[in-house]
């Protein structure tokens, strides 16, 4: 009996191969999985700004203003301010933070009083918000 018949194991192509293979897949995967990390921050940030239009709204209705209301959130991902607070009006606006600036189709999102909802990068409204 050949003494190599007996050996068990992969060549060296077959490992070369294997990791080919991998370093494909994980080219494909990688990227999709980052683009559906930032959307469920943005989906966190969409969330907290419709809180803040709830506690505006229900301020509003209790002292018919919607100066002095409450706003400001900050996360790791957002900060969510409200440059704009009168009487009649206020416009909510969420900034994108730290690794979420790499969103570049959503970057920013905002909402008014009007439920007017805006967004800054190259996605459309609907696809951002």
């Amino acid at each position: 009996m050949n003494r190599y018949s007996q050996m068990r194991g992969f060549t060296l192509i077959e490992l070369v191969v294997v990791v080919g293979i991998l370093g494909i897949l994980l080219a494909i995967a990688v990227p999709g999985y980052n683009d559906q990390v930032r959307k469920s921050r943005r989906a966190a940030a969409k969330t907290e700004v419709m809180n803040i239009v709830q506690l505006k709204e229900r301020f509003n209705s209790l002292n018919n203003t919607y100066v002095a209301s409450p706003c400001g959130v900050s996360s790791t991902f957002y900060t969510i301010t409200c440059p704009t607070s009168t009487t009649t009006a206020y416009t909510i606006l969420a900034t994108a933070i730290g690794a979420q600036t790499s969103d570049t189709n959503c970057l920013n999102l905002g909402i008014n009083q009007q439920g007017v909802k805006t967004k800054s990068g190259s996605g459309t409204v609907d696809e951002c918000w």
